[in-house]
């Protein structure tokens, strides 16, 4: 699998998260599944600010996210 470029501005946010899971995770598995939740988390908190979020929705929305970049920062230590 060659190299790849990818633009990593300042807009581009979700690109420097994906390569940085890619680069550190080990297992195929657990680094699908980290992409997966950083894309949905990113797709939900874009249509949360167009839309109606409840308090609830939002309190979850933080615990997963607080989790998922727990995880992502403890990747290669």
């Amino acid at each position: 699998m060659g190299d790849q470029f990818v633009e990593a501005g300042s807009d581009y946010y979700l690109n420097r998260l994906r390569f940085y899971i890619k680069k550190r995770c080990e297992h195929g598995k657990r680094e699908k599944r980290l992409l997966q939740t950083v894309v949905s988390l990113n797709e939900r908190f874009n249509a949360g600010t167009h839309a109606d979020v409840t308090p609830e929705e939002a309190r979850a929305l933080f615990v997963v996210l607080y989790v998922t970049l727990g995880e992502i920062l403890s990747l290669g230590t």
